[in-house]
């Protein structure tokens, strides 16, 4: 077998120049997140979607005239928008941050009886 006084060390200048190559990286992605801000208010997730749907709904299908009992389940900056057969119903005045909503198709009971629709939640 052959050994060598030199295996497994590294020349100290280019372990250097990755340290330092490493700290530049690292430097340059934290600049780069720090302009990126931070969200605020409540989330939009599943859960609440499913939630809302529930309250709304009998059954599979979501009824209209329900919008009045989300009052007390959903944070007063949280807007709901039910679209179905031509006709929009909302809940509170819903924002329109595409980030921060999400879209669930549903059956909408209306005066033409179930039709496919779009139950919209936005924060």
């Amino acid at each position: 077998m052959f050994s060598s006084a030199r295996r497994g060390q590294i020349e100290p200048l280019p372990a250097l120049l990755a340290v330092a190559i490493f700290a530049i990286g690292i430097s340059l992605y934290g600049v780069t997140l720090s302009g990126v801000p931070n969200p605020t208010g409540p989330e939009i997730t599943d859960a609440t979607v499913s939630a809302t749907a529930e309250t709304l709904g009998e059954g599979s299908t979501v009824v209209p005239a329900r919008m009045d009992q989300l009052d007390g389940e959903l944070p007063p900056d949280v807007g709901v928008t039910l679209r179905a057969d031509g006709q929009v119903w909302e809940y509170n005045d819903p924002p329109a941050d595409p980030d921060r909503t999400r879209i669930r198709h549903v059956l909408v009971r209306t005066a033409t009886g179930e039709q496919p629709g779009l139950l919209r939640v936005s924060a």
